[in-house]
């Protein structure tokens, strides 16, 4: 079973303020991202949201961290 303690502590305690996949500033369409293990809060502004719907922005990002 995967520890989500860390992630739903960003999401929950609004840590994270700029969209992970464009960096403006977002306006709060949270979710988690899970994968290769690791599970992490991103944030995403309305633009991101309404465009990226599979979420490719988001996988880039973190596949590059």
């Amino acid at each position: 079973m995967m520890d989500w303690t860390v992630a739903m502590d960003d999401m929950l305690t609004q840590r994270l303020c700029r969209c992970t996949a464009c960096s403006h500033t977002a306006t709060g369409w949270w979710g988690m991202w899970q994968e290769y293990g690791v599970i992490v809060a991103y944030i995403l502004c309305e633009r991101c949201h309404v465009t990226d719907r599979e979420l490719r922005g988001v996988r880039t990002v973190m596949e590059q961290r």
